[in-house]
């Protein structure tokens, strides 16, 4: 009786062996990819994060230097006065948006508030205000006075109604002159603005609207300028004074 055996020779069995494709990572190979991208996200997040910031203020700049128009508009139409700041009669019943809303087009339907809104709202705030009266209404009053993101040097502008020292009128020629701030970012990023704010009232100016913990401010020159808190607090007279100290 004969066996055959049939074996393949040894070589041939580990050259097969050898050529066997994998098909999967292994855990470890796994997890160095997930420490590679969760090290990628690490440097990109703040790079994407101060972009977005970066793109927040120049709409900010962008709104003001609208607004600045609006003024120049306003004062070529009356004489070179710049509008009232707020309506006292005898309560405070408007602000300065009512007078400059007719210059500004923003398309929107409803009470004369509302025409303003979207130029009201600094991009970089965490709250919005919103149409209505609700807790965040411009048709509300305590809403808006809280909540607006921008606020008029009061200190060179005029007031109406029947509140004592109802002030006087200033010419857009001689804020420009004098190198004061018209209007710009106020009280801070999370919880409050104001509509107005001046030398005297300093503690209303930005403090950390935006990165750098300041706000951007329009001059009577039509320019747009970003200045700390603390650079404001300091010049608040030169910047915000009235220029009848001048």
């Amino acid at each position: 009786m004969q066996f055959c055996l049939d074996r393949k020779p040894l070589w041939r069995w580990k050259m097969k062996k050898r050529n066997v494709r994998r098909t999967g990572f292994t855990l470890i190979e796994l997890l160095v990819v997930v420490a590679i991208i969760a090290i990628l996200a690490a440097m990109l997040l703040p790079a994407l994060s101060q972009a977005r910031e970066r793109a927040r203020q120049a709409k900010c700049i962008n709104t003001l230097k609208q607004w600045g128009l609006a003024c120049l508009m306003y004062a070529d139409d009356y004489g070179e006065f710049l509008p009232f700041w707020v309506d006292y009669n005898p309560s405070p019943t408007g602000f300065w948006g009512y007078y400059l809303r007719s210059y500004i087009r923003s398309g929107q339907k409803g009470s004369w508030q509302a025409e303003v809104l979207p130029y009201i709202n600094c991009p970089s705030r965490t709250y919005k205000l919103t149409t209505g009266t609700g807790t965040y209404g411009i048709d509300n009053s305590t809403a808006l006075n809280t909540y607006i993101s921008y606020g008029f040097n009061y200190g060179i502008l005029r007031r109406k109604g029947g509140w004592p020292n109802p002030g006087f009128s200033r010419k857009i020629t001689d804020i420009m002159r004098l190198g004061r701030v018209i209007l710009g970012d106020s009280g801070d990023r999370a919880t409050r603005g104001y509509y107005a704010f001046s030398a005297t009232q300093y503690t209303r100016v930005a403090t950390d609207v935006h990165a750098g913990s300041g706000g951007n401010y329009l001059f009577g020159d039509g320019s747009v300028r970003f200045y700390t808190y603390n650079q404001m607090v300091s010049e608040k007279d030169k910047l915000l004074g009235d220029i009848l100290d001048y």
